[in-house]
C-alpha cells in the first residue's frame, strides 16, 4: 500500500511492523509525560494578613486590598471589584492628621476624584500656607503657595496617575495644618 500525496500537506507515515509502531509511539509520548504543568498557588496582595494555628486547624485572613477598581456607567450605576469597595467610594475626604480648627477649617472634595479637586477654606488664622501633594512613594507631585485668606482652591489632577495621594497643608512657619488622603480615579 502506497500513500498518495496529491497537494496534501499532511504527511502519512505507514509502518508495517507492530513493534516499530509501539516503539515510535513510546518515543513520541514519553517526553509529553515528563513535562510538568505550571503550578499556581492562590495568592493575595493585601494591606494586612495573618494566620492563626491551633492543634485542630488553622485560619488565615486578609484585611483590605491595595487595588480596588470601580466602573460607573452613564446612568450612575456603579460596579466595583474587591471586598473593600465600599470604603473607597466615600464622597468625603479622609483626614490623616486632624487639622487644628482654630487655625484652619477646610473641606476637601470630591473624593475619589477623576480630575478636579476642590479645597474650601472656611477659616484660616495664618498669614500664608502651602498646599503640597505627595504620591504613595513620597515623591512631591504638586505644590502651591496661598495667602492666608478664606476661599476656594481648585487643583487639576487630570494629569495624575490613578492612585492614592497625600495632600498636606503647611503654614509659612512650616507647621503642619492638616494632612488628607486623596484618591485619584
Amino acid at each position: 500500500m502506497k500513500p498518495q500525496l496529491r497537494n496534501n500537506p499532511l504527511i502519512v507515515v505507514v509502518i508495517s511492523n507492530p513493534m516499530k509502531k509501539h516503539f515510535i509511539l513510546f518515543m513520541l509520548l514519553t517526553p509529553a509525560a515528563l513535562l510538568k504543568a505550571q503550578n499556581l498557588a492562590p495568592a493575595a496582595v493585601t494591606c494586612a494578613a495573618t494566620k492563626m494555628t491551633q492543634s485542630n486547624g488553622s485560619l488565615s485572613f486578609t484585611v483590605g486590598e491595595l487595588v480596588v477598581e470601580t466602573h460607573t456607567d452613564g446612568n450612575g450605576n456603579t460596579l466595583g471589584g474587591g471586598f473593600t469597595n465600599g470604603s473607597t467610594s466615600s464622597t468625603t475626604i479622609t483626614s490623616v492628621q486632624q487639622p487644628d480648627e482654630e487655625k484652619l477649617m477646610v473641606n476637601v472634595y470630591p473624593n475619589p476624584t477623576a480630575d478636579m479637586l476642590t479645597l474650601d477654606v472656611q477659616h484660616i488664622d495664618v498669614d500664608a500656607y502651602t498646599v503640597t501633594i505627595f504620591d504613595v512613594s513620597g515623591k512631591q507631585v504638586y505644590t502651591a503657595n496661598h495667602a492666608g485668606v478664606s476661599g476656594r482652591i481648585n487643583i487639576n489632577l487630570s494629569s495624575f496617575e490613578s492612585g492614592t495621594y497625600l495632600l498636606n497643608l503647611t503654614s509659612n512657619k512650616r507647621e503642619t495644618l492638616g494632612t488628607y488622603q486623596v484618591i485619584r480615579k
